[in-house]
């Protein structure tokens, strides 16, 4: 999209001209046959949302507890009338349509926003075609990866791409980046980032956001979800943080499970995997005989459980499983699940007709199927999330000059060197 002063003038680029996108998402997207083995629903069929809807088994129960949480939760972050009368709707019966992110910086990457949208507009889709759905977004606070959400990228005035960087740190090593605490270091850098915003309605929209979510003695988890309620809580999004002890309850027969049966589990993703290398796919998460789907928490740390020969091991210590499901059933908080666990954790908690990710994220799902399978019997739609590139009216006049496409940019510097010349 170039941003013009009259009219933006828009572009469709196939995901078959984006650098680096793998086979196994395109052929999920533009060939759905080839993949259908691993992906139970066609993603961009309407049909495959009602065919989901006739799977889902969720528990009256399970229903009203994680809405009275929910309700909670959204008051918290400033629930505005929209997203308490979804959370109502779940309550009555509603399916879901999720999406999530990790709790980044300042919003963290754009994409978490067009995954927002995305899931928004799909709700509504679906709501008008007679599966009433309301859009939840998944924060995910757990991860443990503070070089991953610390930083974010800022379009300054003069047009520069620049970083911005938080020096906050957890109390312990590798404890999940959600409770990491903003001291007074934020406010500074709130105010260093909105000096290099480009003057506008649109800054000083952004700056009041800035001021309001993030403060000191506020975590990263609590300032994202500020953030997120601030947007998009007009369209009713419902903010889910998976650390509620009550949902951690909730999630514990899945936990146990994928302890009960990891030896099971593993076989399962390897075969799953090997089937994917044979017809020419890759695997996009790495898994051993040493990977089980968990982590424990100890004393702040999120520490992954390991397998060998057939026992389990925490931190090089050897645990049995026994001691295992005595911790789960008394702290149940204390675990949380793998990249390839925690969608199904997600929908053992929510109705969920349909997940929104990136490329990477529904690669994974050709992988977690074998899990799901294993555990809940049923896997959602999974669709791509919108994606937009917005090229500004000086970079617009450039391409224009010398006959460039977007798609000629992503390719390597000599070619756009050779086509200008």
């Amino acid at each position: 999209m170039s941003e013009q002063a009259s009219k933006p003038e828009c572009h469709c680029i196939p995901f078959t001209e984006i650098p680096h996108a793998t086979r196994l998402f395109t052929d999920l997207v533009y060939h759905y046959d080839r993949v259908r083995a691993w992906y139970p629903h066609a993603p961009l069929d309407p049909a495959s949302y009602h065919a989901a809807a006739k799977t889902l088994d969720y528990p009256a129960a399970t229903r009203a507890e994680v809405s009275t949480v929910l309700e909670e939760q959204a008051r918290r972050f400033g629930a505005v009338p929209a997203v308490l009368a979804n959370i109502e709707r779940l309550r009555q019966g509603a399916y879901a349509v999720v999406t999530g992110q990790q709790v980044g910086l300042f919003g963290g990457p754009v994409f978490s926003f067009y995954k927002a949208l995305t899931a928004i507009k799909i709700a509504a889709s679906l709501t008008a075609n007679g599966l009433d759905t309301v859009p939840v977004f998944w924060l995910a606070t757990e991860d443990h990866d503070l070089e991953e959400v610390n930083h974010a990228w800022m379009l300054s005035a003069d047009g520069r791409a620049d970083m911005v960087k938080s020096a906050a740190k957890p109390e312990a090593e590798h404890a999940p980046v959600g409770d990491i605490v903003f001291d007074e270091e934020i406010s500074g850098l709130v105010e260093s980032t909105i000096a290099t915003l480009p003057a506008g309605e649109a800054s000083d929209e952004t700056a009041a956001l800035l001021r309001e979510c993030y403060r000191p003695g506020r975590t990263f988890g609590g300032s994202f979800g500020r953030m997120m309620a601030r947007l998009f809580g007009r369209f009713g999004v419902i903010l889910m943080d998976p650390r509620d002890p009550r949902l951690r309850q909730l999630a514990s027969p899945v936990f146990r499970k994928a302890i009960e049966g990891a030896s099971d589990f593993y076989h399962a993703l390897d075969a799953r995997n090997r089937e994917l290398g044979a017809h020419g796919y890759h695997a996009q998460v790495y898994v051993s005989e040493e990977t089980s789907l968990l982590f424990v928490r100890q004393e702040g740390h999120r520490t992954p459980l390991r397998r060998k020969d057939g026992n389990f091991l925490l931190q090089g210590q050897p645990v049995t499983r026994d001691s295992l499901l005595g911790a789960l059933d008394s702290h149940p908080e204390n675990f949380s699940p793998n990249v390839l666990l925690r969608p199904v954790v997600q929908d053992s908690l929510l109705p969920t007709l349909g997940y929104v990710g990136g490329p990477a994220e529904l690669a994974y799902f050709a992988q977690a199927g074998a899990v799901y399978e294993g555990i809940l019997g049923r896997m959602p739609v999974v669709t791509p999330r919108a994606s937009f590139t917005l090229v500004d009216t000086r970079s617009t006049k450039l391409l224009n000059r010398y006959e460039l496409s977007l798609p000629t940019i992503f390719r390597e510097d000599t070619a756009v060197r050779e086509r200008m010349a």
